[in-house]
């Protein structure tokens, strides 16, 4: 039996993106909590179950530095409920984004 990775209540902006039948789909939303494995997420619109999805997470000026950490991750759509989805993890990387001035 495999064991629930520890989630994390963290309510930070994200935007996402994936492909659907009327073509790609994007909008925004918010996390709910975050685990190693997986999020559960409020977004602008219902999503479908079973679908890839790319999401950015806004973590803020996590380090001091002034640039803004995003959370890029790479999932798949699990459940949903009226409010919420859970997303599977699948791939993920942090960055500090440089925005020009």
């Amino acid at each position: 039996m495999q064991q629930r990775a520890p989630r994390f209540s963290i309510q930070r902006p994200l935007s996402y993106r994936m492909r659907s039948k009327g073509g790609p789909e994007s909008g925004t939303g918010r996390t709910l909590n975050i685990s190693r494995r997986g999020m559960l997420v409020e977004t602008d619109t219902q999503l479908a179950v079973g679908k890839r999805i790319e999401i950015d997470v806004d973590l803020g000026d996590a380090v001091g530095g002034g640039a803004p950490i995003i959370l890029h991750v790479q999932g798949v759509t699990l459940r949903r409920d009226d409010s919420s989805i859970a997303i599977a993890i699948r791939r993920h990387k942090l960055s500090a984004e440089n925005v020009a001035a």
